[in-house]
């Protein structure tokens, strides 16, 4: 079977009714869409609430080191003493590569990715978006943006020889199946792309007081709701700690950092 074939199928069975689903949009909803800036703020809004919390946005961790029973960070211009360090630093971490955390962990390859912001996409009825599109020439994604009538396309890869730029204007220009829906679209914004290097998740994430979450501690991506529920976990497991006055030696780590997940 084609891929013409499979989106035929597709738009005659699973969406047949949806002209009728988009009459009760709250009732029929198949997915959310967040804007992750908005998101962020209104975390930050409320941390600045908050006393004896102090924020320091662009700011960028340079060295990190024992010092007796503390942390010494260096953070730009500025130094801050800990007794414990969470690094949520993401899946690039600093920290894990400066205390040799990556040291345990297996390379898996180098990702790339690549998107275009467009408006005037124009799908098959029933089809808001598309986490994955896959062709013979690669893989894409059309994801809508919060907010606005504009898209992302996007394309991925692990061959760092693949042009992703040539790979997407083939696909909304040359490809038989896809080509259509792109007939009225215009870039509306920069290209913009990331390159991470993909190494298995640390098996033991902790060590002398310093707790890997998130992404740093991950393959790749965990997502918004994952991100928030491992820092919602680790701030948690962190203010039961002191308020306990429970100090991280190392014959209580194992035990605590099992712990978290059950809190």
């Amino acid at each position: 079977m084609d891929f013409a074939s499979v989106h035929r199928v597709e738009s005659t069975s699973a969406f047949k009714d949806w002209r009728e689903m988009k009459k009760d949009p709250e009732k029929n909803r198949v997915a959310v869409a967040l804007d992750k800036g908005l998101l962020l703020k209104g975390i930050l809004d409320e941390a600045e609430k908050k006393q004896d919390v102090d924020i320091y946005l662009k700011t960028h961790l340079t060295t990190i080191k024992k010092s007796g029973e503390m942390w010494k960070i260096t953070a730009d211009k500025n130094e801050f003493v800990a007794k414990c360090v969470i690094a949520a630093d993401g899946v690039n971490s600093r920290i894990t590569r400066i205390l040799s955390f990556n040291k345990q962990r297996k390379f898996m390859g180098t990702s790339l990715y690549l998107t275009l912001t467009m408006d005037n996409f124009e799908p098959p009825e029933g089809k808001d978006g598309f986490i994955f599109i896959l062709t013979n020439y690669g893989v894409f994604d059309v994801l809508p943006i919060c907010h606005e009538v504009k898209f992302h396309v996007g394309s991925f890869t692990r061959n760092q020889k693949d042009n992703l730029l040539e790979k997407i204007e083939k696909l909304m220009n040359e490809d038989k199946v896809y080509s259509p829906w792109f007939k009225k679209a215009r870039k509306t914004g920069e290209v913009q792309s990331w390159v991470v290097n993909l190494i298995s998740p640390i098996k033991n994430p902790y060590h002398d007081g310093v707790l890997i979450i998130g992404d740093a501690a991950w393959v790749q991506e965990m997502g918004n709701m994952g991100a928030l529920c491992c820092g919602w976990k680790a701030a948690h497991a962190l203010t039961l700690a002191f308020i306990k006055n429970e100090r991280f030696k190392r014959r209580r780590q194992k035990a605590w950092y099992k712990s978290w997940f059950s809190k």
